[in-house]
Formats: structure tokens, C-alpha cells, sequence
């Protein structure tokens, strides 16, 4: 039976550096220095990251994913392609955390489809 997680050619290193830098110029909350005080490093840190220059060290990887929001698998690149897009994520990471926001897609988009759409997506996410 073949691994659907296991790719002996993946980058992991590359894969991390693409994850941080993509999501980086997709958040509304963090930048190259908040992102570096939230793990208590330098700017120029985060910007090697984003430069391939070298990737996180490995105890940095679970403060990480919990600062995205996403799994170590997801941030290593090997997951399944039925993960979520990072604009999903945070679509569903905003719906979840923003009562203003969910007020008002509860509100003015409370037809069946949405809610199974945000229904789906959450399931993905767990």
C-alpha cells in the first residue's frame, strides 16, 4: 500500500520557506517583524526564511503552526491536496474568531449551501 504523505523527493526545507513566505503576503495580522517578536527572533531571521536562505529551526515548527494556524504536515507541504487554501483557512480562522464577521454571515448568507460550505471547510480544518 503506498503512503499518500510520503514523497522521498519533497524539499521539506523548500517547502516551509514557501509556506511562511505565501502566507506572510496573504495575513492581515502579521509581517516580517511581528511574525519575528511573536517568535522572539530577528526581522532579518524571517527574511532568510523567505529567501531560502535556511529554514525554522525544528523547535520553532509547533509555535509556528499554531501562529498560522495550520498542521506540521500542512506547513511541511505533505499533506493530501484536499487541505485547505490558505485564503480558506483564513476565511475559516476569521468566521471562527471574529463575532462581528460571523453575525454577519450568519446573518445575511444563512442559506443551506453557505452553511454547508463553512460546515465542510471546518471539518477540513480539524
Amino acid at each position: 500500500m503506498e503512503n499518500q504523505f510520503f514523497n522521498e523527493n519533497i524539499d521539506i526545507k523548500e517547502n516551509i520557506c514557501k509556506f511562511i513566505d505565501e502566507w506572510l503576503k496573504e495575513s492581515k495580522e502579521y509581517n516580517n517583524s511581528s511574525l519575528a517578536s511573536a517568535l522572539g527572533l530577528s526581522h532579518s531571521s524571517i527574511q532568510r526564511w523567505r529567501n531560502r536562505i535556511c529554514a525554522p529551526e525544528i523547535t520553532l515548527i509547533p509555535k509556528l503552526c499554531k501562529i498560522m494556524n495550520v498542521s506540521i504536515s500542512t506547513l511541511f507541504g505533505i499533506e493530501p491536496t484536499s487541505q485547505l487554501t490558505l485564503t480558506e483557512a483564513n476565511l475559516l480562522r476569521t468566521y471562527q474568531s471574529n463575532p462581528d464577521f460571523k453575525e454577519f454571515i450568519d446573518k445575511y448568507l444563512s442559506d443551506e449551501e453557505f452553511r454547508s460550505a463553512i460546515n465542510s471547510i471546518a471539518k477540513l480544518s480539524r
